[in-house]
């Protein structure tokens, strides 16, 4: 069959995210995706996927620029517990447009909805998406 082994993806590190939000924003024209796929592939010797670039670059990620990380910052940076969904919901909440104020409770209907369709979400139970998480989705991506 397909000789598979080649594709291992390997974890990301702060570090490595770091590096590439550096590398990005100093760049002085703006690279597309795919020259920022194959940098990270030569610098790193690992693969990295489109969406895993976009969410890096996204402000969830603002945190890592300032390299002198306050320990009491942690807890507010806290990595979401589904990325995929909330990378998904945040395209979504663009896709609405900006004079659309959206309810915590469409947010969350929205979320269910798209849990479903994220292939890595079949065999979990959807999450029930408390206020809590509500309130950290929102903060993580402040629509400016």
């Amino acid at each position: 069959g397909i000789h598979m082994g080649k594709i291992k993806r390997r974890a990301i590190t702060e570090h490595e995210k770091r590096a590439l939000r550096h590398y990005f924003f100093q760049l002085q024209n703006r690279s597309g995706q795919q020259d920022l796929i194959e940098w990270f592939r030569e610098k790193f010797g690992k693969d990295i996927s489109q969406p895993s670039v976009s969410q890096i670059l996204s402000s969830k990620y603002s945190y890592l620029d300032n390299t002198v990380e306050k320990p009491w910052d942690v807890k507010r940076n806290r990595p979401p517990k589904y990325p995929l969904l909330e990378a998904a919901l945040f395209e979504w909440q663009v896709q609405q447009g900006d004079d659309a104020t959206l309810s915590g409770e469409t947010i969350k209907r929205a979320a269910a909805i798209l849990w479903h369709k994220i292939p890595e979400y079949q065999d979990q139970p959807v999450p029930n998406f408390s206020n809590g998480w509500l309130e950290g989705f929102r903060k993580r991506h402040i629509l400016h």
